[in-house]
């Protein structure tokens, strides 16, 4: 039995149904923004480690200008589970 094999995945299942029926797809933003930010995260399930890499930047709208950027490493909360990426990685 691996590791992911003993995730207990409906806890994360109900989380993403909860997650889910919060997103907006419409646009009511009362104004528009003045701030951007990307982030993205990496990760190997190969890593025995289980670190992930987590980056993230700020930018003035509509310059594009940098205003800030952070950058982090962390240790995995739970192994690499197909379909459950986001509870891997997202907490860097």
């Amino acid at each position: 039995v691996d590791d992911a094999e003993r995730v207990a995945r409906e806890p994360l299942r109900a989380r993403q149904v909860e997650l889910a029926a919060r997103v907006r797809l419409e646009d009511d933003l009362p104004e528009e923004p003045r701030l951007l930010a990307g982030a993205d995260v990496s990760a190997t399930r190969f890593d025995p480690e289980r670190l992930v890499y987590a980056a993230v930047v700020l930018l003035e709208w509509p310059s594009l200008r940098k205003i800030a950027e952070a950058a982090a490493v962390a240790a995995a909360p739970i192994p690499y589970v197909p379909g459950f990426l986001g509870f891997r990685e997202v907490p860097a």
